[in-house]
């Protein structure tokens, strides 16, 4: 059985693959939506069909968990009475589910969500150094990074795979060192910047692969 971790505002919601059935761990789910006394709340709520055990890994050892099916957290999302429960629901539906639905798995580990999430930063900041402040052209560069890498127009971090992710990150990180040693002043510089950063990156990517 695959087990798999998303990170929903500092909490970790583990989640596992049995016989092609999304599971959910029932405690973490029910700290995040305010949900007291794990197993009362399970009895008084759920369909016992949908309620498993199962053993897992943790910093303690082997331990034996509950975990619900998807019927099930949506029993327990509707239950909780905290203004979460909708932001909860709009990131299952918007990025759990569709990732492990998509691959099977969640493709990018959480090490890589944040070393992106640490390049994207300082990208921005080199960006603002260069006078890009508008939310439009911060929209355009970002389009523009897509297209040099040859990913969707629309594509989000969610959708993309493992080897997309460390594109992009690697893109970001040069670009932004590339800002810092050569200094660039408005958004037709840092466009042209950014394209010749990518082909760079695209070249090395492809000699490494060789």
């Amino acid at each position: 059985m695959k087990t798999l971790d998303f990170d929903f505002k500092g909490e970790t919601v583990t989640t596992f693959m049995k016989d092609d059935e999304i599971f959910f761990s029932a405690s973490g789910v029910c700290k995040i939506l305010g949900l007291k006394n794990t197993s009362q709340v399970l009895r008084d709520n759920c369909d016992a069909k949908g309620i498993r055990s199962t053993g897992t890994l943790t910093t303690g050892g082997k331990q034996t968990i509950t975990i619900i099916n998807e019927e099930n957290l949506y029993r327990l999302i509707f239950k909780s009475r905290k203004e979460t429960a909708k932001k909860f629901q709009k990131w299952v539906f918007s990025e759990v589910l569709p990732s492990i639905r998509k691959s099977g798995k969640y493709s990018i580990p959480e090490s890589i969500k944040k070393k992106s999430t640490k390049d994207r930063n300082i990208l921005t900041d080199a960006w603002k150094e260069c006078g890009i402040n508008k939310p439009k052209e911060y929209a355009q560069l970002t389009l523009e990074e897509y297209k040099q890498l040859g990913f969707e127009e629309h594509k989000r971090k969610y959708n993309m795979d493992k080897g997309e992710m460390l594109l992009l990150n690697a893109l970001e990180s040069m670009e932004s060192l590339n800002l810092f040693y050569n200094p660039k002043e408005g958004f037709v510089e840092c466009k042209d910047s950014l394209g010749k950063t990518a082909k760079a990156v695209q070249h090395t990517t492809k000699r490494e692969i060789k």
